[in-house]
């Protein structure tokens, strides 16, 4: 699972990369064409910028995940397909081992 949220983590980083540069756009077009643009429509262009942001970042995750479900699904399928290999028999002397304990002490020390 460890590997699973690292992977998230960097999918997320250059999403929200691209989204960053999405909005440094939005903005720096705002402030080029400042004596064009009203302070409404600026701010409804970076708000879209923003939300465009976060669908892309969703909809890049739950391609992610649906893709590794297939995988694992794949692999499930793969796994039924295939025969079993035939595992000899062993057999040993004496079957019936005993472990005894004479005498023992277990200790933990921690600092």
């Amino acid at each position: 699972m460890k590997c699973y949220n690292l992977i998230h983590r960097w999918l997320a980083i250059g999403i929200e990369t691209l989204g960053n540069l999405v909005v440094l756009v939005a903005g720096s077009f705002a402030v080029l064409n400042r004596e064009f643009l009203d302070a409404g429509t600026v701010g409804l262009s970076i708000s879209c910028a923003i939300q465009v942001t976060r669908t892309l970042n969703n909809f890049i995750r739950k391609a992610a995940d649906t893709e590794t479900s297939s995988v694992s699904i794949e692999r499930v399928k793969e796994f039924s397909e295939t025969q079993q290999v035939r595992t000899p028999k062993l057999y040993y002397p004496n079957s019936l081992i005993y472990l005894v304990f004479r005498k023992s002490n277990c200790q933990f020390d921690y600092y």
